[in-house]
């Protein structure tokens, strides 16, 4: 099963409702994460092994490594 860390573009009521179907899900706002910059969010995101969903447009544009480079 897919772990997920949800963005805070999307509704903080998603997280419980994807919790309630069995995901394991964590939202920025759990993390601490609310407001941080896009690095510091798919940093925490490789460190727990989570995919990021996210609506922003431009997340893609962030080099994969180098959100590694923050564990």
């Amino acid at each position: 099963m897919f772990r997920l860390l949800l963005d805070e573009n999307l509704p903080a009521q998603l997280t419980p409702q994807l919790r309630q179907r069995g995901f394991d899900v964590i939202d920025v706002r759990d993390a601490a994460l609310r407001s941080a910059p896009d690095d510091k969010i798919l940093a925490h995101a490789v460190l727990e092994d989570r995919i990021c969903t996210t609506l922003d447009r431009d997340l893609h544009r962030l080099p994969a490594t180098g959100a590694e480079a923050h564990r």
